[in-house]
């Protein structure tokens, strides 16, 4: 995970950090319809928030990529990813569609990466799906169709923020 020798953190607390990740998605995703897709990634977050301890305080699921916010320690990040990997390996396992379990893709989709990560730095995504206030001060059309695109996704952090549930357990509802 090369990538993560850099941090882009929002805030520190107990020696923990958040980073702002955005996960391509491989493409096993190619032989799943999109809600099926994020039905899957929303499974395996959930599973690795309850059982490995992963802590979200954003997303956001789209069908080629998921962006996610998560609070854990530097030396942890590698091991979280790669939790959060494995699990939606198992998943799609679960899930493939049985008339292609025999066809290559099949063992080629589940043995290869199924996503690469890359930081996030954009700042107004970011303050979007974790809850905050987007920084700009005057308008901008980019950040308002930013914003009603994630107000209105189902599969988005912003959900929970407006006090309802979303699809996926955040950090603040687990210590609630």
């Amino acid at each position: 995970m090369k990538v993560m020798r850099e941090i882009n953190s929002e805030s520190k607390t107990r020696g923990q950090v958040i980073f702002n990740l955005i996960l391509v998605l491989s493409n096993w995703k190619d032989n799943f319809k999109p809600l099926l897709v994020k039905i899957i990634l929303a499974k395996s977050l959930n599973f690795c928030v309850r059982n490995k301890g992963l802590k979200i305080v954003g997303y956001l699921m789209t069908q080629k990529r998921m962006v996610l916010c998560i609070k854990c320690g530097k030396e942890d990040l590698e091991k979280s990813i790669s939790l959060l990997r494995e699990e939606v390996r198992r998943e799609i396992k679960k899930r493939w569609p049985e008339k292609l379990r025999s066809e290559e893709n099949y063992l080629e989709s589940v043995t290869a990466d199924i996503f690469r990560e890359q930081l996030l730095f954009n700042d107004v995504l970011i303050a979007l799906i974790t809850g905050g206030k987007p920084g700009l001060k005057c308008y901008s059309p980019y950040q308002a169709k930013l914003g009603d695109y994630i107000r209105n996704h189902k599969f988005c952090s912003a959900i929970d923020y407006t006090g309802a549930r979303g699809p996926v357990i955040m950090e603040w509802q687990r210590e609630a």
